[in-house]
């Protein structure tokens, strides 16, 4: 019984961990993926935010050593590493990546002495995490991290949710706040995809009851408004009219990926009127 106990401590009680975290599963779209990621943040930090190489399995460069690969550091095969590098990655150099760079949260490359170097696409993963936590500004430890305490708003405890529920029947939160107002501040935003999820909205005409329902439906409309960017304000206004005139709501929905499906594809003869508003501008 001691042997079994000391067994369990000597395994459980190890402090290296590879670190999972559900809550970013949404993003990465798969477990291993979301391990990945973890693990290549983790590495670039500790490695003050610069990109650093790493091989993918056991060989003989001389640069390799024993057990630092991430098919030995993850327990991963290579297949498993593979899929989930594609996932989260994009490899500069290469034909054709399953995503595109601007929405990869990995940008890494292969140089001529075999070595694999890996860089963290921070723009892109800090606007997606801003979605999923939520920080404290009070203090901050370092120009690097965010200031005081992130916490992860999409785990809420029993309390504080029969709370919120109690007190409004929609779930709203108990700010004053107002859909138009931030549509206005969405509308003037600097940043073009912000301005193209705007006009998404308006065509759609959602409506959204409080600040969280807002900012959690631009979170998820991130990847697709920034694959928009290089298309000119004309075709994507138009684009969204057609499609909300060819989609009707009751029998099948579109989304903002679908405008990115068809925009260049259809042609200007078959766009309706364009009631977009005039001021549009981006």
């Amino acid at each position: 019984m001691n042997e079994n106990l000391d067994l369990v401590s000597a395994v459980f009680g190890e402090k290296r961990i590879i670190a999972y975290r559900p809550e970013l599963r949404e993003l990465t779209k798969s477990v291993t993926a979301n391990i990945l990621l973890n693990q290549i943040i983790y590495r670039w930090i500790k490695n003050n935010r610069q990109e650093f190489y790493k091989f993918k399995e056991p060989c003989k460069n001389k640069k390799y050593r024993e057990g630092d690969s991430w098919t030995e550091e993850l327990g991963f095969s290579v297949k498993e590493f593979d899929n989930a590098i594609k996932k989260i990655g994009f490899k500069l150099g290469k034909t054709k990546n399953y995503i595109k760079k601007e929405d990869a949260f990995v940008i890494y490359r292969r140089d001529a002495n075999g070595l694999t170097w890996y860089d963290v696409n921070w723009d892109i993963l800090s606007n997606c995490l801003k979605g999923i936590y939520k920080v404290n500004a009070q203090r901050a430890d370092s120009k690097y991290m965010p200031k005081g305490q992130i916490h992860n708003t999409t785990k809420n405890t029993t309390k504080n949710t029969t709370k919120t529920l109690s007190s409004n029947d929609d779930g709203a939160n108990k700010e004053n706040f107002s859909y138009e107002k931030y549509l206005e501040k969405m509308k003037n935003d600097k940043q073009r995809h912000i301005q193209i999820i705007w006009l998404f909205f308006l065509i759609k005409k959602r409506k959204y009851t409080n600040k969280q329902q807002v900012s959690e439906a631009i979170r998820r409309n991130l990847r697709a408004a920034k694959s928009l960017i290089g298309y000119s304000s004309r075709q994507i206004k138009e684009t969204m009219e057609w499609l909300n005139t060819k989609f009707n709501d009751g029998e099948k929905r579109w989304t903002l990926e679908t405008v990115g499906k068809y925009i260049d594809d259809i042609g200007k003869e078959k766009y309706p009127k364009v009631s977009a508003p005039k001021d549009f501008k981006l």
